[in-house]
């Protein structure tokens, strides 16, 4: 049951349960910058250093000011 989506995204609630931090699972490159609604923000490729996670790779916009996804 854990593995099934949350409200028919991609993200499960397994992934809502992992408690360890993004920089123990992933390595973190910066590999953009785009504007999303007014405001400029990096964009990050997450690769996995462990094998125990949900997904190998991720992708995240960070806010270049205030520092959140």
């Amino acid at each position: 049951m854990l593995r099934q989506s949350v409200m028919g995204s991609d993200l499960s609630y397994e992934d809502m349960m992992d408690d360890r931090k993004l920089t123990d699972v992933y390595t973190a490159n910066v590999i953009g910058h785009e504007d999303l609604d007014g405001r400029k923000t990096y964009i990050l490729e997450l690769k996995a250093k462990v094998t125990d996670v949900s997904y190998y790779s991720r992708k995240m916009w960070i806010d270049s000011e205030r520092f959140v996804p």
